[in-house]
């Protein structure tokens, strides 16, 4: 399974599903069972299958399927740097960022939806862009296959959601980003007009989960990424624009947040990407 900036998700229908052992991917995975009844077996424990059963599984988690009868499932990887890169638009979807980016998010998850025939019908669509996919096309379906997900999910289980941001710290999301986007450095003195300080400290943890000066490192590493996946700027340019003390600096902060150099990181999602998995056993 291979995902790149151009192509961040793919998706399959999967039909006839038997019994599946232990196994874990690089990437996050939704899966919406419309057929069949069976478990689902997580760190947590066991959890029925059966038709609007739908899962978020994040990298590295180990989990099994057991099918009491074929099970037909739409199954999705999502590269989540991608997603990421909307960060202050997909805070304002009540939810979303709980269940499909936190890092708190560290397990696997899963609710049976009442609805979802939206959802199913999304991820049909980003399953189509599998063959001569549309970079356009294959965003915006993940996207909406995101969101129907994460509203489903909250009408089942309200304990995902968050409020959406109050209006100070909404300003205060835009500003930093835009902020930690052009390589201004964090700036803590609240804008003319908002709240005090502590208050928009606390506001701001109530909309995003962290601090605000945490938020701008999260946005410039969120920026660099994107910037060595979607682009060919040299890496130092990279670095200088978004106010890094110089290459070694961001190569030290991509290593820690991804586990890869920014090298690594632009030959394995960016633009000269291989496009295609390898052939099974070493077939053509």
């Amino acid at each position: 399974m291979r995902l790149s900036w151009a192509r961040p998700a793919r998706a399959a229908r999967l039909d006839g599903i038997g019994d599946v052992g232990p196994h874990d991917h690089e990437f996050h995975e939704i899966g919406l069972v419309v057929r069949g009844t069976g478990r689902h077996l997580a760190r947590d424990g066991a959890h029925p299958l059966r038709p609007g059963a739908l899962y978020v599984i994040p990298p590295g988690e180990v989990h099994a399927l057991e099918a009491n009868e074929p099970l037909t499932i739409l199954n999705a990887y999502y590269l989540a740097a991608r997603l990421d890169e909307d960060l202050p638009a997909l805070l304002r979807e009540p939810g979303l960022v709980p269940l499909l980016l936190e890092p708190a998010a560290d397990r696997a998850r899963q609710v049976a939806l009442t609805r979802w025939g939206p959802l199913a019908a999304a991820l049909l669509a980003l399953a189509r862009e599998g063959v001569g996919p549309s970079p356009l096309l294959a965003r915006a379906a993940l996207l909406r296959s995101a969101a129907l997900a994460t509203r489903g999910w909250a009408e089942a289980d309200p304990s995902i959601r968050r409020p959406p941001p109050h209006p100070a710290a909404a300003a205060e999301i835009e500003r930093i980003d835009q902020r930690a986007r052009t390589g201004r450095p964090f700036d803590p003195e609240p804008p003319p007009g908002a709240p005090s300080a502590d208050r928009l400290t606390r506001l701001f943890r109530e909309a995003t989960g962290r601090s605000r000066r945490a938020y701008h490192s999260d946005r410039r590493h969120a920026e660099a990424c994107a910037r060595l996946a979607g682009t060919r700027q040299p890496i130092g340019a990279i670095a200088a624009d978004l106010g890094y003390a110089d290459a070694a600096h961001l190569a030290r902060d991509v290593r820690h947040r991804t586990g890869q150099s920014p090298r690594s990181w632009r030959a394995t999602f960016g633009l000269d990407a291989p496009d295609h998995d390898p052939p099974p056993h070493g077939g053509r």
